[in-house]
């Protein structure tokens, strides 16, 4: 219970970290810049994935499962993170020149690296402080960077003369440099001789890699509609767009993170018949929940919102629609996120990858073809219905899968 307690600490201190950063961001830069910064953030959220090769679902489950030995399994782990690693610096050096919108000089990206590897590194420490039970260790992660971003933000922007996006992207890299020295995580990395290596790196790769081409397929949808809006939208329409998402992507995420810590731990274990039971009874439960939470989110948009953007002094990125279109996105999200958790309870990893490739095929069609026409609402618009479309193909194969077992 009191690890439990601990866990959804984190994940507390972590949101209200994240939502702080966020309004000092909002009123520290301008609309355009911050519309700026929703770009940068949205290529960090696309290769973070592929440079953790979205490790933590294997990391816990192997561990949970005990298929490795504890040096064996570092040393898989520690392989596949500089692959990981290595991959991600390719693609970012790709999307550094081909994308003008970033805007940024050559320093610019050696800090924005700095950030994406050491917020990689404490991905994969958070997914080992869940799967050894650690919760203080995983406080530390979770909680304890977004705190010291916070505070070095804070100085930099009392420092700086200019507000930059860059300022941002310095304050997480280097807290979460601070963290990661702290807790001493090298030493998880530390390489020791396996015979059965390559045999457990295959097995890893064959496991990770659907998984990480899913993850990125779906993060790659703001960054490309962002990308396009840049172009195409009024610089204040995109703030607004990004400060709306930005936002409800604050509470989504502790949302996640929970369901990281409760569900997909509780699921994983024991042979697949039991899995496939206590999914569909977090399933079962999870839909109601989350009907609930539209119901509260329409509650809020017509008595609250306008009301609390106007106390903070942020009215000018008031935006009703944009916010629910955001809301229904997060909420099936979190659906298509518990989807997966029954994909992966089969081990057929690859429809992920099916499903997301064909969301990400509909969202760039939708994007061009209703954003001349809608501007911004049209990309919302575009990004839910593909989303849609990827939970149908989730659903269909995950209980295609699951029929086989029951």
């Amino acid at each position: 219970m009191k690890a439990k307690v601990s866990y959804l600490l984190a994940h507390f201190v972590s949101f209200l970290a994240s939502v702080s950063l966020t309004v000092m961001l909002a009123k520290y830069l301008s609309v355009s810049e911050f519309g700026r910064y929703g770009v940068w953030l949205s290529v960090l959220n696309f290769l973070l994935p592929i440079a953790t090769l979205s490790m933590s679902p294997y990391i816990i489950r192997n561990i949970k499962n005990g298929s490795f030995s504890t040096y064996g399994f570092l040393k898989t782990v520690s392989v596949l993170f500089f692959l990981g690693l290595l991959a991600a610096g390719a693609i970012f050096l790709m999307i550094f020149i081909c994308m003008p919108q970033l805007g940024g000089s050559y320093v610019s990206g050696m800090v924005f690296y700095w950030a994406l590897a050491s917020s990689a590194v404490l991905v994969l420490a958070a997914a080992f402080g869940r799967a050894l039970d650690k919760p203080l260790f995983y406080l530390l992660n979770v909680g304890g960077q977004k705190t010291i971003s916070l505070i070095l933000l804070l100085l930099i922007m009392c420092l700086a003369t200019t507000p930059m996006v860059e300022h941002y992207f310095m304050a997480s890299a280097a807290s979460s440099s601070i963290v990661v020295a702290g807790i001493g995580f090298v030493s998880y990395f530390h390489i020791f001789s396996d015979q059965n290596a390559r045999t457990k790196i295959r097995d890893g790769l064959r496991f990770c890699v659907p998984v990480v081409v899913a993850n990125s397929l779906v993060l790659a949808l703001p960054l490309i509609e962002r990308a396009v809006l840049f172009g195409w939208a009024e610089p204040g329409d995109l703030g607004r767009y990004v400060f709306n998402f930005e936002m409800v992507a604050k509470f989504l995420s502790v949302i996640l993170l929970v369901m990281k810590v409760v569900v997909f731990p509780s699921v994983i274990g024991g042979n697949k018949e039991n899995e496939i039971v206590r999914y569909r009874w977090y399933f079962r439960n999870l839909l109601f929940l989350l009907a609930l939470a539209l119901c509260l989110a329409q509650v809020f948009v017509y008595f609250a919102y306008d009301w609390v953007l106007s106390v903070s002094g942020m009215s000018e990125y008031a935006d009703r629609k944009i916010f629910m279109f955001a809301t229904f996105y997060s909420v099936m999200l979190i659906l298509g996120y518990m989807l997966n958790v029954g994909v992966m309870v089969t081990g057929k990893t690859k429809f992920m990858s099916y499903g997301a490739a064909l969301m990400l095929m509909c969202h760039v069609a939708g994007l061009y073809i209703m954003v001349p026409v809608f501007g911004v609402y049209g990309a919302a618009m575009s990004l839910v219905m593909s989303q849609a479309i990827h939970l149908l193909v989730l659903y269909f194969f995950s209980e295609k899968e699951i029929r086989k077992y029951v």
